[in-house]
């Protein structure tokens, strides 16, 4: 009988490691998920602060469209060639101090 509850705290204490190494594990990789997002958040402030087409090409899918304050719909090749010729021009983005990014993980 001893062995068994022996055996039994030892397994229930093996276990509860095993499961909190897993949950710091994956807090980790949320802290590192956030930071990438925050980083390609910054990344896209930046380029349309700068008109930096080329990044804003790599950052907007094919198939991306904008709808502008006047609602007209423009396509993503629209969009650039407004920001190449000076016609969509920022000057500054304000930064949400607030943001709150929250990271869900997908089924394996």
């Amino acid at each position: 009988m001893k062995n068994c509850i022996l055996h039994v705290t030892i397994s229930i204490a093996i276990l509860s490691f095993a499961f909190g190494q897993s949950s710091a594990q994956q807090n980790s990789e949320n802290s590192k998920s956030e930071q990438e997002v925050r980083q390609i958040i910054e990344k896209f402030r930046l380029a349309l602060v700068k008109g930096d087409v080329l990044t804003l090409q790599q950052i907007w899918a094919n198939d991306y469209v904008f709808v502008n304050p006047s609602g007209e719909v423009l396509t993503k090749e629209q969009r650039l060639a407004n920001i190449r010729s000076g016609a969509t021009k920022l000057e500054a983005i304000n930064q949400q101090e607030d943001t709150k990014i929250r990271v869900y993980q997908t089924a394996r």
